[in-house]
């Protein structure tokens, strides 16, 4: 059940019974009233006290205005309730609309952007293919490693290994890295080297 819908239903509920209240108030009023105006009315016709019964009576019929009143302020307060929340479930809904087209809007930007880091990953391999592999191993050895294996998985095996060997020849460091790197390609999986573009 929604929010309005449950928000609906209470204070749907809340005004059922206050109407309940009321109309069961003021039944009981006038039975009471009716009861004690016969009371008074013996009571009258044998002192004479007319007048003090029409008091008790007035007094009694201000009293049921004045609940009647209270009951006619609480509905109000119950509707202009209900119209907050209604709009306040509109504007929660609009938002969560804007939300849902942002996070579309994202999620095609990010495929367009990882689309073209794939296209630039693939124009680097195929640009490191191309150079000695002792030109190009200094470069490779300035990249991050999620760069390098990714070039290298996308290279042709001949270069990716003549490159990785000079690679691991320029230090100490890069035999470890080189090792590293070579663990890592062994987990991965890449589409293979695109055939040479125009």
């Amino acid at each position: 059940m929604s929010v309005h819908n449950k928000s609906s239903v209470q204070g749907n509920a809340v005004l059922v019974l206050l109407m309940g209240m009321c109309a069961i108030l003021l039944t009981a009023l006038m039975v009471v009233g009716f009861l004690y105006y016969k009371k008074q009315s013996v009571t009258q016709q044998s002192t004479g006290g007319e007048s003090q019964l029409y008091l008790d009576y007035s007094s009694l019929l201000e009293e049921m205005k004045e609940k009647r009143k209270l009951l006619t302020e609480k509905e109000t307060i119950l509707e202009e309730q209900d119209k907050r929340i209604k709009k306040l479930e509109a504007e929660l809904q609009s938002a969560r609309q804007n939300l849902e087209v942002f996070q579309k809007e994202v999620s095609k930007n990010l495929k367009v952007v990882e689309s073209q880091e794939q296209k630039n990953l693939r124009k680097l391999a195929k640009m490191y293919g191309l150079m000695e592999a002792d030109k190009a191993a200094p470069i490779i050895a300035g990249l991050d490693d999620d760069t390098v294996v990714q070039i290298l998985m996308m290279m042709k095996e001949r270069q990716a290994a003549n490159l990785l060997a000079t690679f691991s020849a320029i230090n100490g460091e890069n035999k470890k890295r080189a090792a590293l790197l070579s663990a890592r390609m062994r987990t991965l999986t890449f589409a293979p080297p695109e055939t040479e573009e125009n």
